[in-house]
Parts: structure tokens; C-alpha cells; sequence
């Protein structure tokens, strides 16, 4: 087997200490050698909150104020890419795979990272909130904002400080669950840890509380064997997927004993599902593709992606394309 080329992992960074544990997540859990990094900071002349008070706080003939402004925020960063730097060597990357990328914000923050994100990459890695922490906010706003518009590039947010040690593929029976797994595949190679290839199937039952206490028992009956029949068959159409993707990934030099497989049945959330049994497993990284079966074109970012990233207060979720 000809090893793949290094990936090119984009890092958006901007000196949170939220920002700092997206970087320590990635430093370990990519094997030395897989990958090249790039460190990006869109950089504020001013800082983001006073563009809150007015159009355009600058004084525009005192561009030495715009210079003032600018000078410390970028003293901090530098300190805060020097530590990057430091943590990804200390994980046996080689300086050379490192690259930081300061650039002054120019459309804004989301924009520009958008647009950098194109440039090649194989993946773009967010935190989950940044320098904002305000708690109603499910997601900070740039990671929002870019999970919407990045359609053809995958992108990894990292909420807390997840464990890198073992993955969960979240599978199902749409075209794009073996091009899930041949992206991690690809991404591990040999190297690849512990990875969980796992599929949740929901309870077919009909739940109307109120119907079915006016229901009778024997149509009671009748559902659940119903169901209990859908179950079975959708079980058994998911073993050969699952088999594909344990062959895809040994193809590419994963260890059988590291691969395991799973199905669960009677589940009332897929997400919640997917979310409790990455917590229970020690699971720090779940696998998601960005739509399952269901491709509505109106909607470009799956329910159950959308829900398991709003439940992973300290886990990575990676939503492939």
C-alpha cells in the first residue's frame, strides 16, 4: 500500500483557552508525519465588541489609534502560536508541518476563514465557542455561521478538552457512509486507534400517549410486532454497510482487533444515542456524516449532526462532506 500524501488541516485560533485545547486535541490524536498544519488568526485592528457601538468606530484620520489598538492583540497571539508551536512538538510533529497564518480581518472573522478553508484544505477545526462564552449560546457565532456555509469541506469542532485516544463512526445506510470511513481511513492509515463503526436504529412504535391509552390491546400488539419485524430487517440491511467500512478500513492498514462494530435498536434519538454511548465507551471523537438518508436540499446541515455538536460540551464531532 503507497501511504497517502500528508493531510492539509486547517486550525482557526484566536487565544482562548478553548482555542488552545482545539490545538492540543489535534496536536495528539494525528499520528507524527500525517499531516500539515496551518495555525490561522484573523486578527482585529480594533477589538470585535466595539464594532457593536457604531458603523465604523475607528477615527478615520488617526490611523496611530487603529496602530495602538492592534499592537498588544498581536503581542498576545504571537505568545499564543509560540505555545501552539511548542505543543505540537512536544506530540513529534516536525516544526517544518507547522505553518501559522496571521491575517488582518478583512469581509470578518467568518468570512475570511471561509475563504482561507478553501485553499486546499482536508479539513478545518474550530472550537466550539472561543473568546465569547456567553452560555445561551449553544455555539459561539463563527463556528455557527461556518458550519452553514462550509458545504464542501469537512470541518471538526472541538467543544471542552476531549479525549483523542478513540473514535465513533456514526454509520448509516446513505451513500456517504463508506466515504466516512475511507476519510478516516485516510486520515489514520495504519496508525489508525480504537474506532467504533456504530448505527442506532429508532423505535418504529407510533408514540401518541394520548392514542394509545385509547388503544386497544390487541392493537397494541399489532405495532409492536410490527415494529419489532421493521427492527429486525433494518438491523440486518446495516450488517453488510457495516462490513464494507470494517474492509475499508483494513484495506487502508488498520488492525482488525481495533475495529469494532455496533448496532442499537428502540432508541428515541439518534443523536442522544450517538452522544451517550461515545460518553459510556470513552469515545473523545464522534464521526458524522453532514446529511444521512434524509438529503432535504433545503436544510444543508443534518438533524442529528446538528443535535450531537449541541450536545458535545467536551467531545470532538467531525462532520464530513
Amino acid at each position: 500500500m503507497i501511504p497517502q500524501a500528508p493531510a492539509n488541516i486547517l486550525i482557526a485560533v484566536d487565544g482562548s483557552n478553548q482555542s488552545f485545547e482545539v490545538v492540543r486535541y489535534v496536536a495528539r490524536i494525528i499520528p507524527p508525519g500525517r499531516a500539515r498544519f496551518t495555525l490561522l488568526h484573523i486578527a482585529l485592528d480594533i477589538p470585535e465588541s466595539f464594532w457593536d457601538t457604531e458603523q465604523d468606530p475607528r477615527p478615520g484620520q488617526d490611523d496611530a489609534w487603529a496602530n495602538s489598538m492592534a499592537a498588544p492583540q498581536r503581542r498576545v497571539i504571537d505568545v499564543f502560536l509560540d505555545r501552539a508551536r511548542q505543543e505540537f512538538r512536544e506530540s513529534g510533529h516536525q516544526d517544518g508541518l507547522v505553518t501559522t497564518l496571521v491575517k488582518k480581518r478583512q469581509e470578518g472573522v467568518a468570512r475570511d476563514i471561509l475563504k482561507e478553508s478553501r485553499q486546499g484544505y482536508q479539513a478545518l477545526v474550530l472550537g466550539r465557542r472561543g473568546t465569547s462564552q456567553l452560555p445561551d449560546l449553544v455555539f459561539g457565532s463563527v463556528t455557527n455561521k461556518l458550519l452553514y456555509r462550509l458545504t464542501d469541506v469537512t470541518v471538526w469542532v472541538v467543544g471542552g478538552s476531549p479525549d483523542p485516544g478513540k473514535l465513533l463512526a456514526a454509520m448509516d445506510a446513505s451513500e456517504s457512509a463508506i466515504r466516512l470511513v475511507d476519510y478516516v481511513g485516510q486520515v489514520f492509515e495504519e496508525s489508525l486507534p480504537e474506532l467504533l463503526l456504530f448505527h442506532v436504529i429508532r423505535d418504529f412504535r407510533v408514540t401518541f400517549p394520548d392514542a394509545a391509552r385509547a388503544c386497544s390491546t390487541d392493537d397494541n400488539k399489532e405495532l409492536t410486532s410490527l415494529a419489532s419485524e421493521k427492527t429486525k430487517w433494518a438491523a440486518a440491511a446495516m450488517v453488510p454497510v457495516l462490513q464494507q467500512g470494517v474492509k475499508a478500513l483494513r484495506d487502508r492498514g488498520g488492525r482488525l482487533e481495533d475495529i469494532l462494530a455496533k448496532i442499537i435498536t428502540g432508541e428515541p434519538s439518534r443523536s442522544g444515542a450517538i452522544s451517550r454511548e461515545a460518553r459510556q465507551g470513552g469515545y473523545g471523537t464522534v464521526v458524522l456524516g453532514r446529511k444521512g438518508v434524509s438529503r432535504v436540499a433545503e436544510f444543508p446541515f443534518g438533524r442529528v449532526s446538528h443535535k450531537a455538536i449541541q450536545m458535545a460540551d467536551d467531545l470532538a464531532v467531525w462532520v464530513i462532506n
